[in-house]
């Protein structure tokens, strides 16, 4: 299996190099990859949307005052409940792209192992991602994209390297310094992409509409389909990319090693 790596000297993040070595993770390991993208994105996050849905649609007389607090709880822990299997997808699929970028497949069973027992403090760690970022649009949009950017790789370098909370947003910080707006790139051709991949399925799900005459209950048949399918390849391809990019940052600064911590914290 060829290993997609950055070459010695490079000192630049290359977006491409990131992107394939992403895609050659998902292709080569499609049952670790999907497979987790599958139970730990796509279906508890169209059982999130049903659960909105559901509240949402209740009909307007059976609401009762606290109705607003109600919804605005469902939604707040459905939030909560997305970062944090969005961070155990990311953590898990951390050791299948690191494991790409050694020549090797990871199973499934290695990547689950590789995130599990740090699950709790990656429950903190995005937590405190989240806050942190809504603190800051607050503010203003750009500090808030800055602190995505400087604390993108936070996450595999937790699972890669088994270090704290607060070691993994500095590492993270150290390693994009220099490259954050190559990290803003990934960033927002990811974003692109999921408007993309949506829109094909809004279209998908209008021509179900109209020429299956699918009514009735929001969550049709079509509608459940295009959405594990969405989910998977978003959840999957999300979870391979910031771990691609720490591999790429941490070549970059450090020749394909990890390199001496102390000087880059120093």
């Amino acid at each position: 299996m060829a290993t997609i790596g950055a070459s010695l000297g490079d000192e630049a993040v290359s977006v491409g190099r990131v992107y394939a070595r992403a895609f050659a993770t998902i292709a080569h390991n499609p049952v670790a990859t999907l497979g987790l993208a599958l139970l730990l994105g796509a279906l508890p996050g169209l059982l999130m949307t049903w659960l909105m849905q559901s509240t949402a649609q209740t009909d307007f007389a059976e609401r009762t005052p606290g109705y607003a607090i109600g919804v605005g709880a469902i939604f707040l822990l459905s939030y909560v409940v997305t970062l944090i299997l969005t961070a155990l997808v990311q953590g898990s699929l951390t050791r299948a792209t690191v494991a790409e970028s050694e020549g090797r497949k990871a199973s499934l069973g290695e990547c689950l192992s590789a995130a599990l027992p740090v699950a709790l403090p990656l429950v903190g760690l995005v937590i405190l991602w989240a806050l942190g970022i809504i603190f800051a649009a607050f503010f203003l949009l750009v500090p808030a994209v800055i602190l995505m950017c400087m604390w993108a790789v936070a996450v595999p370098v937790m699972v890669d390297e088994r270090v704290g909370i607060g070691t993994a947003f500095g590492r993270s910080r150290a390693l994009t310094k220099g490259n954050r707006w190559r990290v803003l790139a990934v960033l927002l051709i990811l974003l692109i992409g999921y408007f993309l991949l949506n829109a094909v399925a809004g279209l998908f799900l209008g021509a179900a509409a109209v020429f299956g005459a699918e009514q009735g209950p929001s969550l049709t048949a079509s509608f459940v389909v295009t959405n594990i399918i969405t989910g998977t390849l978003f959840s999957a391809l999300w979870g391979t990319l910031a771990p691609s990019m720490y591999v790429d940052l941490r070549d970059a600064k450090e020749g394909g090693s990890m390199g001496d911590l102390q000087q880059v914290f120093s």
